[in-house]
């Protein structure tokens, strides 16, 4: 509703506290700069938004074809993340074969902003692997 009454700060609040700050902290918990450059972002993109283009929902959906799925996967969850993020994250492990998940400890949705060490070291640990 506050999106289509052009209410876009009120917009961007939500965001950041449903996917920055999560379900398990509050915003003063989210180191500032992370958040108000995750915000700027947010914002660019409503203020950005361009309302003739529709969505086209993929026909099968993509959920039904992760099995297709043949590179190597690599997932990366926040454990503040919300919940339902780690659940995707599992049905995905669950049906790409080789599919790897990994959980970074005290981060949300945006992983490798609030954990870049643990995040690159992951991720490096993953392409080392491919070689």
């Amino acid at each position: 509703m506050a999106f289509n009454q052009g209410k876009m700060d009120t917009v961007v609040e939500y965001n950041l506290r449903s996917w920055v700050d999560g379900p398990k902290r509050r915003p003063s918990q989210v180191d500032t700069v992370i958040r108000n450059k995750a915000g700027r972002l947010g914002r660019f993109t409503y203020d950005n938004w361009n309302p003739k283009v529709k969505q086209r929902p993929l026909e099968p959906p993509a959920i039904k074809r992760l099995a297709e799925i043949t590179v190597p996967t690599l997932l990366i969850v926040g454990d503040l993340d919300m919940p339902s993020i780690d659940k995707i994250a599992d049905l995905m492990v669950k049906k790409i074969k080789g599919a790897q998940k990994v959980v970074v400890k005290g981060a949300g949705q945006l992983v490798n902003m609030e954990k870049p060490t643990e995040f690159n070291a992951v991720l490096g640990k993953f392409l080392n692997s491919l070689k």
